[in-house]
């Protein structure tokens, strides 16, 4: 079997990125809501 063509190999690593990205934003806005509860508690 032929090795992944250029353009399959692409598509499958912007598929990855885009799912880190993804899990990137979701971990800031978590954080981010962090910070406004402790920034009330004190």
């Amino acid at each position: 079997m032929e090795a992944m063509s250029e353009v399959e190999r692409l598509r499958a690593e912007n598929k990855m990125l885009r799912v880190e990205n993804k899990r990137k934003e979701m971990e800031n806005t978590v954080l981010k809501k962090l910070q406004e509860i402790e920034r009330r508690r004190s």
